[in-house]
């Protein structure tokens, strides 16, 4: 079985490596200048491979790991100049540095699905990593030189060594994800809480008596078991603080180093730090509620789940009541004080996000409020298939996004690439039928399909720009 599911993966990866240069291909054609980002991003990688690294241009607002990770590419293949072999440090070449990582993601994903459900067959793991890879948002930035692939293959790469009990490399991958984007960071501190979670844990079992630490999501009835779960943290962690420091410690090296970087900078931003302004953005978590579930709607639209709300509404109470509209009231103060319209959303007709707030949020001052009843329902039904996960990983996720997307005054979908990779790897397996994969395939190819289409074929053109303008995530 592991021989076929090996010789699967080969065959599927090979397929890629087929379908990405094609596309590759297909998009430098048709798009062979910079665009967009890459405007600024490709002319920095170039000074690179020049050995240029002290230059530096002030628009740019993450760090030059993505411009390193392509000059050490570049490097490394000049010697094929000696056999004939010419190659440049152009935009199809820096761009094929996010198609090889692409397909890294897709690796990744296949490990982290082996190792989070080794009940389920590895051909199934292999299928669905495959699925997972083409998610439409990160699949469609493998083709252009964006920092937004290598961020999440650094990120998942960490997550995935620290889950196999590896934490100095996975911590040398999170420092490496820092240097694709700052905010990375904090998927640091996540993956570190999960290893020290997860290492209690193990002490616990070892000792082979109950633990408040591994309280599952559907067992969590009262606060009680919270308090109960925090309590017993503290002690474990005071009693076997050697073990829990030497796990911790490569992570912990990694958030120090970043603070003297941010006193080095003077903040998180490099460079155009007057369109980065960091702010208290409470709505994304709603905006991202309702991505994730419209993405994730071949798992949440099940009988069950629909069974769930049903029960839950026809049996309601009016203490229940009360309590919703209080949940309701807190939403809306928070839509109300903390909705913000950052100028390049309103302004910049290309993104998705122009569509979706022009379409939805702008169709009237009312709407943003109305909405709210539903990113409850989505929120109980995300729940449901993250219900059999620990209480511990569910609090340090809603941190972590907390953290994550809050601050950003910008409504931009690539932010929710990690998040929702994040969750969708952890969903319960129970759902995944291969009608319900297959739905789940069918959307994405469809998404990528239109998306790219609308992409090359359908450019447009503003007033005061000669450059042809293109719709894109």
């Amino acid at each position: 079985m592991a021989t076929t599911a090996m010789s699967l993966t080969l065959a599927i990866l090979a397929g890629l490596v087929l379908i990405y240069g094609y596309l590759l291909q297909l998009v430098n054609n048709i798009v062979p200048r910079s665009y967009m980002d890459e405007i600024f991003h490709v002319p920095q990688a170039q000074l690179y491979c020049k050995g240029q690294y002290l230059i530096w241009d002030p628009m740019i607002t993450t760090p030059p790991g993505l411009y390193l990770l392509s000059n050490i590419l570049f490097s490394a293949l000049n010697y094929l100049n000696n056999i004939g072999l010419k190659i440049s440090c152009s935009t199809s070449f820096l761009r094929a540095t996010n198609s090889l990582l692409g397909l890294g993601v897709y690796l990744v994903l296949f490990g982290l699905l082996h190792h989070l459900r080794p009940q389920q067959s590895a051909t199934k793991n292999t299928v669905t990593a495959l699925i997972i890879s083409f998610f439409p948002v990160g699949f469609f930035y493998n083709f252009l030189y964006y920092t937004d692939t290598g961020s999440t293959f650094f990120v998942l790469l960490s997550y995935l060594l620290s889950l196999k009990k590896r934490n100095y490399i996975a911590a040398l991958c999170s420092f490496v994800s820092i240097w694709f984007r700052q905010t990375n960071v904090i998927w640091n501190c996540f993956i570190l809480g999960n290893a020290v979670f997860t290492e209690l844990l193990e002490i616990s079992e070892n000792r082979k008596k109950g633990s408040a630490i591994g309280l599952r999501l559907s067992q969590l009835k009262h606060v009680g078991q919270l308090v109960q779960l925090i309590d017993q943290t503290v002690r474990e962690i005071l009693n076997n603080w050697k073990r829990v420091f030497l796990v911790a410690l490569p992570y912990c090296i990694n958030v120090i180093l970043f603070v003297g970087f941010l006193k080095w900078n003077g903040g998180i931003v490099l460079g155009d730090k007057s369109n980065h302004i960091a702010g208290l953005h409470f709505p994304q978590i709603f905006y991202f509620i309702s991505f994730t579930s419209a993405f994730l709607a071949p798992y949440l639209v099940t009988s069950n789940n629909i069974g769930i709300i049903h029960s839950y509404v026809s049996s309601i109470s009016f203490k229940a009541l009360s309590q919703l509209a209080v949940l309701l009231g807190c939403m809306n103060i928070l839509i109300y004080k903390f909705t913000f319209e950052h100028p390049f959303l309103l302004s910049d007709n290309r993104h998705y996000s122009f569509y979706v707030w022009k379409k939805i949020y702008k169709l009237h001052s009312l709407v943003k409020y109305l909405l709210s009843p539903i990113y409850v329902i989505a929120g109980r039904l995300l729940c449901e298939i993250v219900r059999g996960l620990p209480v511990y990983w569910c609090l340090l996720y809603m941190i972590t996004i907390l953290l994550v997307l809050v601050p950003s005054p910008l409504l931009e979908f690539r932010y929710f690439i990690l998040p929702f990779l994040m969750i969708r790897i952890h969903s319960s397996s129970e759902y995944e039928s291969n009608l319900r994969l297959s739905w789940e395939f069918f959307v994405y190819l469809s998404i990528n399909l239109f998306t790219l289409y609308m992409f090359l074929y359908r450019p447009f053109t503003w007033d005061n720009v000669d450059e042809l303008q293109r719709f894109m995530w």
